[in-house]
């Protein structure tokens, strides 16, 4: 019965130790010129993959001709500045903000400096304290960076759209 215990404990420990053993082993010449395929095979995908386009944002419309400049880079720079403007200002501004709800449309111009003017609220949400908000956020993020200094027109008008979906108050009373 020892005896075959024995056996049995080398019969595992040799089962066990093949992984090892693998691990260590050279690779033939055609495994290596396997995983060079796949390896440039892989890296040729990299490549391949098409570049994400600039899509425009349906929060910012650019109202000149731009005779075909991608304005795209530089209006994702300017988003999260005025995005942090306008949240700064609900707070100051909107009355109780977590609840209210409402579009503003603001149409301004941009100078290839970064000056905001001729600042106007297109399209009213209804709500002094939310058209306040906004206009309030473009002038506290007044100037912007530069106009890329590529661009052919030496102003950018733009329409912007923001948008208050706040949560509607429970009606746990009503029923």
């Amino acid at each position: 019965m020892p005896q075959n215990l024995v056996q049995l404990v080398g019969i595992l420990s040799l089962g066990f130790s093949l992984p090892v053993s693998a691990q260590f082993k050279t690779p033939s010449a055609r495994a290596s010129v396997e995983q060079a395929a796949h390896a440039s095979a892989a890296d040729a995908k990299t490549v391949e993959e098409p570049k994400p386009e600039y899509r425009p944002s349906s929060n910012v419309h650019v109202l000149n001709d731009l005779k075909g400049f991608n304005l795209q880079p530089y209006l994702d720079t300017l988003l999260p500045i005025v995005r942090d403007e306008w949240y700064a200002a609900i707070h100051e501004v909107v009355k109780n903000p977590t609840y209210r709800n409402g579009t503003v449309t603001a149409e301004f111009k941009v100078m290839r400096s970064g000056d905001i003017q001729e600042l106007k609220i297109a399209q009213s949400s209804g709500e002094e304290d939310l058209d306040l908000a906004v206009t309030q956020a473009l002038h506290k993020a007044n100037p912007f960076p530069e106009i890329p200094k590529a661009l052919p027109s030496d102003e950018v008008h733009l329409r912007m759209n923001f948008f208050y979906k706040g949560k509607k108050p429970s009606k746990w009373w009503r029923r």
